[in-house]
């Protein structure tokens, strides 16, 4: 794979990377704000659904970045 295509995709991972990150925010601010509105019930599924949302996003991240890492440094595994 050239130079400039591994530039592109490590590009397009960030840009959905920050997509996602955007989404999960205003999903936060939606539960803020209509909050009052919401019944309990409900509103702890929303807070649930992101704290969910926000785990998979940080370990989908976290591989990633193993990843890059592992691929750049031409390594098969990190040693414990």
């Amino acid at each position: 794979m050239s130079n400039k295509s591994s530039k592109f995709l490590y590009r397009f991972e960030q840009v959905l990377i920050v997509v996602a990150h955007l989404l999960l925010l205003k999903w936060i601010f939606y539960a803020l704000y209509e909050g009052g509105q919401l019944d309990t019930t409900k509103l702890l599924l929303h807070f649930l659904g992101m704290a969910l949302y926000g785990a998979g996003l940080i370990r989908v991240c976290a591989w990633l970045a193993k990843r890059r890492f592992l691929k750049q440094n031409n390594l098969e595994k990190l040693d414990a």
